[in-house]
Formats: structure tokens, C-alpha cells, sequence
């Protein structure tokens, strides 16, 4: 075991562009010289969707803590099970070793078998897939399961489809609406050729087609929009709080019930305007919020990959509060978070994660820096100082 923990480290240094001693390298290059088989693993690893995300954080100061810590792991001369190398990575930078071990393991050293491995993965807490549901204006409800939707995504370059040929029996003026449960996300194709991306536990309502002289569609939760050009007719994203009016293309959009509504531009022009206030133009990398409770109304300029970042299947946090970072999670992973007091909600802290990779890669990680404690049960995850 004291090889196979060696090795899996090795393969994670190199994966994670930490620096290897002369002998460290020729042990790794001779290892992967004894078989293809070790060649193939190492690809396996390195191939792995957001591996580097699962411990990139921004935060001051973390990136050469963890390097010296994952340095001394890496390097320490004591022999450890494999369970308490499993329970360290798991806490550390060196998360992917999980993998490592868990792979070489899985593909057979010597036809062995470790359940603390498998224990490690059946305990894993992902996403719960549900599929989304499309409402037509007869009040018919199809669900679009999540298999289907992912063919069609195969099929159409990552578009959606929903059965058009029973939406156009509806009325032209008819209003349809896509429910996306927790968990879930859609891409769709509006009738004037708009592109909408619908995040977790969000709702659209849209016509067979756009008649009038606007085109207007109704938002709850969050979308991102890449809006077709037609002069003619103005596109208008109606929300709880107020009215989107579209001058330009591409932006996205959240509105979650009691919460402040924000809309983000990346490019062109959009305009806020409340229920009988102003209009409040944007330009591209400007983010707009607002308080409905309060009236309280703010611009400003951010990085717009922040608020992006989900479209493109990621995490990406930067100096948030934790209390904002886990309702962002728990909308997805369908979590109910409780905090063992009000100003742990304030711990501000920076992390990215891919979507659909297990949430306790990052919380292991945020425990590591901050002396937090996440205790999970079911779907529920207690917040706590260690």
C-alpha cells in the first residue's frame, strides 16, 4: 500500500503543477514505463472535468498555504492506511488523490478491492436530477426528462427541443411555461430565434410565437439571454420586481422570490425600469440590484464571469459571504443549509467547483481554511465552527 499511496500522490503533484524532485520524476517515469495500463490511468485522472477546480481557490493567501501543506504531506515519512489518506486528502489539496487511489484500485492492482474507497464514493452527495417540465397553455404538463433533453443537446449543439408541434396547436398568443426543478437547468430556443439558458428552480413563460409589437416573455429564478436583433419589435424579460427592456443582446438575469433581483450585461444594453419608476440603462459589465422591500436600487461594475460562470457548468465564488454561496448550492444540490449562528453567513470565502462534481470536494476544502464544520444528513447540511 505504501507504493500505491506514493504514486497516487506523485500523479496528483503532477496533475496539480506542484514541482517534483529529480527522483520523485524518475520514479513517476519509470512507473508509467512497467504498463500501459499505468499510462491510460494517469490520462484517466488528467482528463477528469474540473479537476483543477476542485481546489482552486482564490483567496488571499490559501494557494501557498495548501502547496506547503500538500508539500509536507506529500513528503512525510510516516505510513498511514489508506483510510486516514483518504480522510486527508479529503480535507486538503490533495483531493484528487481520492481519485487517484480510487481509479488505480478500480482498475484492478492485482485484482484487489479497498472498501474504504467505495465507502468514500457511495457517500458521495451530487445532484438530484429531475426533469423539467413544459405547461402548455391547454394546461397540459409534459415532463422532458433529463435523458431526453441531454440527446437532444447531442443532437442540436447544446439547444433543448420540446415538442412544437403540440405547442402550435395552441392559440399563436398562447403563453407556454418551462418549470426547471432544483437540481436541473434547460437551454431553449424562443420562436424568434432568442437563446435562453433557465438555471435550477426557475420558470419561463413564453408565446407559440411573437405577435404585438414586443416581444415579451415572464421571468422567475434565473436565466441567461442571447436576444435575437429585431428592430420591430423590442424584447422585454418581465419580472416580479419590475420590467428588462432589451437595447442589446446578451445578459443574465436572477430574480428568486424574497431576494434582491440583479441583472448582469455582457454585452449591448439593457434598461430596469420598476412599477412606475425610471428607467435605469446598463452597459456591458455593469450589474444591476435591486430591494423591492426597501427601494434601494445599485450599479456597479463587476467580472462578469462570476455571475456567468453557470452556463458553463461551473462554481466560480470570489470573496463571497458563505450564507450567499450555499443558497447558490443548496438551489442546485437541493439542500436545506442551517447555520449554527447568523455570522457564519458572513465568513466571506472564494472556491470554484464544476456543477456536477460532489459539493464535499469544496466544503472539505472550505472546513481545511476557515475552521468551519459541515455536518451533513440526508439532504440537509449543518454549518458550525470547528
Amino acid at each position: 500500500m505504501e507504493k500505491t499511496e506514493r504514486i497516487a500522490r506523485l500523479i496528483s503533484a503532477r496533475i496539480l503543477g506542484q514541482e517534483l524532485t529529480e527522483e520523485e520524476k524518475r520514479e513517476l517515469d519509470d512507473w508509467l514505463g512497467e504498463e500501459q495500463a499505468n499510462k491510460d490511468l494517469l490520462e484517466e485522472v488528467r482528463s477528469l472535468r474540473g479537476v483543477r477546480q476542485f481546489v482552486q481557490l482564490e483567496q488571499e493567501g490559501y494557494g501557498e498555504r495548501m502547496a506547503a501543506a500538500f508539500a509536507e504531506r506529500c513528503r512525510g515519512g510516516k505510513k498511514r492506511s489508506l483510510r486516514r489518506i483518504v480522510l486527508a486528502a479529503m480535507g486538503s489539496v490533495a483531493a484528487v488523490v481520492v481519485l487517484v487511489v480510487g481509479l488505480w484500485m478500480w482498475t484492478g492492482e492485482k485484482g484487489r478491492s479497498l472498501p474504504e474507497v467505495v465507502a468514500v464514493v457511495e457517500d458521495s452527495l451530487s445532484i438530484q436530477r429531475a426533469g423539467t417540465v413544459l405547461t402548455l397553455a391547454s394546461g397540459e404538463r409534459i415532463d422532458l426528462k433529463q435523458e431526453e433533453t441531454e440527446k437532444a443537446a447531442t443532437r442540436r449543439g447544446g439547444e433543448q427541443t420540446i415538442p412544437a408541434e403540440r405547442m402550435a396547436k395552441e392559440h399563436p398568443e398562447a403563453y407556454h411555461t418551462l418549470s426547471v426543478p432544483a437540481g436541473g437547468e434547460f437551454q431553449y430556443v424562443l420562436a424568434d430565434g432568442t437563446k435562453v439558458w433557465l438555471n435550477s428552480d426557475s420558470e419561463l413563460r413564453f408565446p407559440t410565437s411573437f405577435t404585438g409589437d414586443e416581444r415579451r416573455v415572464y421571468l422567475k429564478g434565473e436565466a441567461f439571454f442571447d436576444v435575437k436583433k429585431d428592430n420591430g419589435k423590442q424584447f422585454v424579460v418581465a419580472l416580479p420586481k419590475g420590467d428588462i427592456r432589451v437595447y442589446g443582446t446578451r445578459f443574465c438575469i436572477t430574480d428568486y422570490g424574497n431576494k434582491p433581483m440583479s441583472a448582469v450585461l455582457t454585452r449591448g444594453s439593457i434598461g430596469f425600469t420598476t412599477t412606475g419608476g425610471e428607467e435605469v440603462r446598463l452597459k456591458p459589465a455593469d450589474r444591476l440590484t435591486y430591494e423591492a422591500a426597501t427601494g434601494i436600487l445599485r450599479v456597479e461594475q463587476v467580472d462578469t464571469t462570476l455571475y456567468m460562470s453557470w452556463i458553463n457548468k461551473m462554481f466560480v465564488f470570489k470573496g463571497q459571504p458563505l450564507g450567499e454561496i450555499m443558497e447558490t448550492l443548496s438551489r442546485w444540490y437541493n439542500l436545506d443549509c442551517m447555520f449554527a449562528s447568523e455570522d457564519l453567513k458572513q465568513v466571506h470565502l472564494s472556491g470554484r467547483l464544476n456543477r456536477y462534481q460532489d459539493i464535499r470536494v469544496l466544503l472539505k476544502t472550505y472546513e481545511e481554511i476557515a475552521g468551519l464544520r459541515f455536518r451533513i444528513e440526508g439532504r440537509q447540511v449543518f454549518i458550525s465552527r470547528k
